[in-house]
């Protein structure tokens, strides 16, 4: 069966169009590659933190993952409105490159 299959139930057409996908209320998304359905069609960028078990910490920024675009930074108090299998991914905050040696002067 396919994700687009219609069945007969009752003698009505029932479409099971990613059954598997479907729950009441919940759209998926994706949070670092691990599929969730969350309560609710829109959260904002602390609340999208939380659903992962365990949430995503504060050292870590959220990012929308937008195909053929720049990807999109959420902050903590953005409002996103959920899209069925949207990607979100998380890097770390502050990215430490390293010390500065100076060059050795040869005095």
């Amino acid at each position: 069966m396919n994700d687009n299959d219609n069945t007969e139930q009752n003698g009505r057409s029932v479409s099971t169009e990613n059954a598997k996908d479907q729950k009441p209320g919940k759209v998926p998304i994706y949070i670092d590659g691990t599929k969730y359905h969350p309560e609710g069609s829109k959260l904002t960028g602390a609340q999208l933190r939380t659903v992962p078990s365990p949430p995503v910490s504060s050292d870590r920024d959220l990012w929308l993952d937008i195909i053929d675009e720049l990807d999109k930074l959420i902050e903590d108090d953005e409002v996103v409105e959920l899209e069925k299998n949207m990607r979100f991914f998380t890097v770390p905050r502050v990215i430490n490159p390293g010390q500065v040696i100076e060059p050795h002067s040869g005095t």
